[in-house]
């Protein structure tokens, strides 16, 4: 009976720990900045085979908000660009000659190496609101996934335990307990993780916004200083 218990609170923690490791793995999925963990997702077809990206091409980040990858063939390069829109539609994405490439006149233009840049759009306040609303419906799905699980290992559990001790019923019910708790808390710690970088995210859009209108703000009176700069010097020709 012992080895039944055991083996059944094995379980039902291999299962909690899976839903919430895939919650955050989807999280990741919601960008905000180029985390590499954000292309795992992306497989490639070719020649119907199904590949992983890192087989077919390099990937780097060259910008906090942009990918660069370089495929390894050049032929690969419509099924990756296609692989990625399929995995993050909200790329924006695009294809670039290599910079040494660029000024090499000699070289004809299928041997000139093209690239892909793929950036993450800035987080305003629409995509923001979008992200949020995502990690809230994968929070309650994977929570009532862990509820439902934790139901079912109680009712059996309860079934298991019939005529043992109320000291061993008590163990092995404060075990599942602190099963449910941990996991429980690492998803509310997956969540609040994930919401603060949106929130950074969205204040660094905002910041952005401030520092172009101030800019352009600041351009406009100096061209209205100037015009009215010159139009005083027009009034004071004699």
């Amino acid at each position: 009976m012992a080895s039944e218990i055991m083996i059944l609170l094995g379980n039902t923690q291999k299962k909690m720990s899976g839903y919430a490791v895939l919650m955050n793995f989807r999280f990741m999925n919601l960008c905000t900045e180029a985390d590499p963990s954000a292309l795992l997702p992306v497989t490639v077809t070719i020649d119907n085979e199904i590949f992983d990206l890192e087989a077919v091409a390099q990937t780097a980040i060259s910008q906090e908000n942009q990918f660069l990858i370089i495929p390894k063939e050049q032929e690969y390069i419509f099924a990756i660009c296609k692989a990625i829109a399929k995995a993050h539609p909200e790329f924006n994405i695009e294809r670039q000659l290599m910079p040494e490439n660029r000024e090499d006149t000699n070289a004809s233009e299928e041997d000139k190496q093209q690239i892909i840049l793929c950036t993450i759009p800035d987080i305003n306040k629409d995509r923001h609101d979008l992200i949020m609303e995502g990690i809230k419906l994968l929070y309650s799905e994977t929570k009532e996934k862990i509820n439902k699980t934790f139901a079912i290992s109680s009712a059996k559990m309860t079934n298991m335990m019939q005529g043992e001790s109320l000291e061993n019923i008590e163990e092995v019910k404060k075990n599942l307990q602190e099963t449910y708790d941990l996991h429980n808390d690492m998803c509310n710690e997956y969540r609040e993780k994930k919401e603060k970088k949106v929130e950074d995210a969205y204040q660094r859009y905002l910041q952005k916004q401030d520092a172009e209108e101030e800019a352009k703000h600041e351009e406009e009176e100096a061209r209205g200083e100037k015009v009215g700069f010159q139009m005083n010097l027009e009034q004071e020709e004699p």
